[in-house]
């Protein structure tokens, strides 16, 4: 999942497609060409809108080329955003060669100046040696900087880690601690997370217990999660046929 979703431009209707209310167009040269504007003139959160956007609308080498460049003139301004969707590139491979060395360098940065996305990618790579020597200390450190970063979306991502084993060791008891602590401090995704695990229990640390499984999906759909409301229906279903 990329934690920091890049601007989505969505294309025209054509006049032949029915809508229910006005399609509303956006000029992405002249975006484009505002937001180059302001990159130019040396602002940072443009310079990275402006990388963000050519990386995802144009299929062109020399935009791709164009992008990095300007997310890293972003970086040299300190602008984490940059840093983070760069590094992003850099691991998965994306548009450029894969470089988890130069990826875990940039996550690091972030991830010192306070980011909790970039503390749970470095961490993950600290403890699998990706990009950097396998270094449990370090993992421990940054881990332990997540559960206290009061990002609370991060803190049920790395509880859901945790308690699966998604790169890190199991501990499924310190998986359900996080999302708990996430669900109580509003996370609807953690309260989903949690509220599945608590629907078919784990046998080991978590009991069953619909009721309370049942009171986390409400309050996730009330938030508006959308996956909360499909798995409330299947628990119904499945409690609607074991009464039969």
């Amino acid at each position: 999942n990329n934690f920091y979703p890049k601007i989505e431009i969505k294309r025209k209707k054509m006049s032949s497609e029915k809508t229910d209310s006005p399609a509303i167009t956006i000029n992405t040269e002249e975006l484009l060409k505002k937001f180059k504007e302001s990159a130019d003139s040396g602002d940072s959160e443009s310079m990275t809108k402006y990388a963000d956007m050519l990386s995802q609308i144009s299929n062109k080498s020399t935009d791709k080329d164009e992008s990095v460049k300007y997310y890293k003139m972003a970086i040299e301004k300190g602008n984490i955003t940059a840093m983070i969707n760069y590094a992003q590139m850099l691991d998965e491979g994306t548009y450029i060669p894969e470089n988890k060395t130069e990826a875990a360098k940039y996550y690091k940065t972030a991830a010192d100046n306070g980011n909790a996305y970039a503390m749970l990618k470095y961490a993950k790579m600290c403890e699998n040696g990706e990009g950097v020597p396998t270094d449990s200390e370090a993992t421990v450190k940054y881990l332990d900087m997540i559960t206290k970063s009061g990002d609370y979306s991060i803190i049920g991502t790395l509880g859901v880690s945790l308690f699966n084993g998604d790169g890190f060791k199991v501990d499924k008891q310190r998986g359900v601690d996080l999302l708990k602590i996430a669900s109580e401090n509003g996370d609807a995704n953690a309260m989903n997370n949690y509220a599945n695990i608590l629907a078919r229990g784990d046998g080991s640390v978590v009991e069953t217990d619909t009721e309370k499984a049942t009171q986390l999906y409400k309050q996730a759909i009330n938030l508006g999660h959308a996956g909360s409301m499909r798995n409330y229906a299947q628990l119904l279903l499945k409690e609607s046929e074991n009464k039969k």
